[in-house]
């Protein structure tokens, strides 16, 4: 992905549309690239347009909240790797007559979510919409096609209900926009192509934040990951301060029961038997803490959901574990204690304070 403006170097509307033709048609046919295609924003820097919908079905209908838009020429979903699930994509039937007054598009694609809220098990196809919410919105654009959602905004976008609109990239005065190019190979290898392609344009039009859609996901989870690295570490200091304090306080409290140990083997307990009075007792301690620890976990869980990107507020495994590890630690703890105790003989440890 790159950003090009001819605008911003000076050339007017008409002649900047003229060269982001002509740039589009270098670039798809420069060596190595598979396709290549147009939009009016970059993809996951937060930006976006957005819209009410009127639509005219079986009755008229007004979206409940805005849909977001973007611009795009043929060829982007497949540039991008989205799915067109039904209908088919924009051609030069979708454009508007340059002569023509009127100032609305003549078609849009819409994704699985907008058509699967508004317009249930039917297809939306061949149905009409129009921009805004007024009662006297004229509903003239036609839906000729049904993509698979995708992550615009940010990455925590939920592509299966935020609905999304699609419209044609030449149907408005454009000074610049966001060259999409699929390249075979490795992209960063193709960089050094599509600057001389571009050069071959124009060699003074500035290019602008050149990345490739890897690149891109991972800036766009920069913050992401720094929170799951803080997270991480705070995990690790909570985990080994709780195994530390599990762990003195068990023996602490097992220990105290030396006595008890020592008059109960001289009424003539096993030491197993005196091994298993503590060992049940912190298995009983364990099973509490567990027990009351669950529907934290899960609270807390929901919090860290909300704040990195695709974490499960109930994760089994890392549950599981962490549970597993403390009854062993508690359970370790209280053991060892008993069995020095046990090991003693009843005179001892009648001995002990």
């Amino acid at each position: 992905m790159f950003r090009a403006s001819p605008a911003s170097n000076g050339y007017p509307e008409a002649g900047a549309k003229r060269l982001m033709h002509e740039l589009l048609e270098k670039l798809e046919s420069a060596p190595g690239v598979e396709s290549a295609a147009v939009a009016n924003t970059h993809i996951l820097t937060g930006g976006t347009s957005s819209s009410s919908i009127t639509i005219q079905s079986d009755q008229r209908i007004v979206t409940e909240r805005a849909v977001h838009f973007m611009r795009i020429t043929p060829g982007f979903f497949a540039t991008i790797g989205t799915r067109l699930v039904a209908g088919r994509d924009f051609d030069e039937r979708d454009l508007r007559d340059p002569d023509s007054r009127e100032s609305a598009y003549r078609s849009i694609i819409v994704s699985e979510s907008f058509a699967r809220r508004y317009f249930g098990s039917r297809s939306p196809l061949g149905h009409r919409i129009g921009f805004g919410n007024r009662p006297d919105t004229r509903t003239t654009v036609e839906i000729i096609g049904v993509v698979q959602g995708f992550s615009r905004r940010s990455m925590r976008d939920d592509r299966d209900s935020i609905e999304q609109a699609f419209v044609p990239y030449w149907d408005r005065q454009s000074g610049g926009g966001t060259f999409y190019v699929k390249v075979r190979g490795k992209p960063e290898a193709a960089f050094a192509s599509i600057r001389a392609t571009i050069g071959q344009v124009d060699p003074a039009l500035p290019v602008v934040d050149m990345i490739t859609l890897d690149d891109q996901i991972e800036r766009a989870l920069t913050t992401e990951r720094m929170l799951a690295t803080l997270s991480s570490g705070f995990g690790a200091i909570a985990f080994l301060l709780s195994v530390v304090g599990l762990y003195g306080v068990i023996s602490f409290v097992a220990a105290q029961r030396t006595q008890e140990i020592g008059i109960r083997m001289a009424l003539g307990a096993t030491r197993r038997s005196a091994v298993w009075l503590v060992a049940r007792d912190a298995l009983v301690m364990i099973g509490a803490g567990i027990v009351v620890a669950l529907p934290c976990v899960w609270v807390l869980s929901r919090f860290i959901e909300s704040q990195l990107y695709e974490v499960r507020a109930v994760d089994g495994p890392t549950i599981a574990g962490a549970s597993v590890l403390f009854g062993l630690v508690a359970l370790g703890s209280a053991m060892m204690p008993a069995w020095r105790a046990a090991s003693v003989s009843p005179t001892q440890a009648l001995r002990y304070e």
